[in-house]
């Protein structure tokens, strides 16, 4: 059987007492969160009438006890997953993989191809914002009116609901994969891994049915903050989105131990032989790592890693890098590990 159905099977003989997400966070405390997404989580919760409007009022620690994340004073995994300020390298599970690709499979040439650890909604907003980069939008006037309808290959919110359930489903247990986005010429893919509960069929998911979270701690939250409606309406109301926006609905499919979901586009996109020049919107970390090379280059990226404020661990500078080399920002001379790195004059 597979690693989920053991899983399953000892959960169902109460044999696990808590799930991976209520354990507790090992080297974390509250000062380790970001407590602005924290408080924006209240403010919207209260907006949308799901948490008392006292609770605005509330220091940090007895905000993540009302979420249920903080346990006899101790954080518990769920509250990394949400909120980490820097899930590596304890958490490097938290990471979404993101690709466009030329042609319909992965054997054809990466146009763009990023990989982002970070918090939750840090993973949402990033994934939304390499779809919005890749994904076409088409235009047109309908004949009975006079204002131009806009219609995005895949709909934002459908997308968003998408990510939502990868984040609250995921067998986070399994810390050797992650999520992955991968765009092709005629779909975008979503997988994670973690394949659905045992009452529960693909069939299932186009209809009314039971929700069954697979951390719902971390869906509470998303709940509370009104991004989800919490009564396994989520894959129902990604068909809706999509059909309010006239393209083909999700398909959702099992592989590999995990769930996909996959958004066709109305029409494909056409990708030319010649490489695409994607814009890359720079972070906080690449405009320092500018910064430095600016004043000394070339250097190697532990050389680099040793003089930034916040270094990551050397797997996620190396992917910077090789962006801001993507983008024309930088050029290295020697080869992968020894390379050095320096400004393109």
């Amino acid at each position: 059987m597979t690693q989920h159905r053991y899983e399953q099977l000892i959960v169902h003989r109460g044999q696990l007492n808590h799930s991976w997400e209520q354990q507790l966070a090992n080297d974390y405390d509250i000062s380790d969160l970001d407590h602005e997404e924290i408080r924006r989580t209240i403010k919207e919760g209260v907006d949308q009438n799901r948490i008392s409007v006292e609770v605005l009022n509330y220091d940090i620690e007895h905000i993540l006890i009302k979420l249920k994340l903080l346990r006899n004073g101790h954080l518990i995994n769920a509250a990394v997953v949400l909120y980490a300020n820097d899930v590596e390298p304890n958490y490097s599970r938290c990471m979404i993989r993101m690709a466009r690709f030329r042609g319909t499979d992965k054997l054809g040439d990466f146009i763009d191809n990023q990989r982002v650890y970070g918090n939750a909604f840090q993973l949402i907003r990033a994934a939304l914002d390499f779809a919005q980069r890749h994904l076409p939008i088409a235009s047109y006037f309908k004949p009975d009116k006079m204002q131009r309808t806009d219609q995005p290959a895949v709909p934002g919110l459908a997308l968003r609901e998408a990510l939502i359930n990868a984040i609250s489903h995921r067998a986070y247990s399994n810390g050797a994969t992650s999520i992955s986005m991968a765009i092709y010429d005629d779909r975008l893919e979503l997988w994670n891994v973690g394949e659905l509960p045992q009452n529960l069929k693909i069939e299932d998911l186009k209809k009314r049915h039971d929700s069954y979270p697979r951390n719902e701690t971390i869906a509470t939250v998303f709940y509370k903050r009104s991004w989800v409606e919490g009564w396994g309406t989520g894959t129902v109301r990604m068909v809706g989105y999509c059909q309010q926006n006239e393209t083909p609905e999700p398909e959702f499919e099992e592989y590999s131990g995990g769930f996909a979901v996959v958004f066709r586009f109305k029409e494909p996109m056409h990708t030319s032989e010649q490489m695409i020049n994607i814009p890359l919107k720079l972070t906080t970390r690449q405009n320092e790592i500018i910064n430095i090379l600016e004043k000394t280059s070339p250097l190697t990226a532990n050389e680099i890693s040793q003089q930034l404020s916040n270094p990551p661990a050397l797997r996620t500078l190396r992917d910077d890098l090789a962006n801001l080399k993507k983008a024309g920002k930088i050029h290295s001379e020697g080869h992968a590990r020894t390379a050095r790195w320096f400004i393109v004059v």
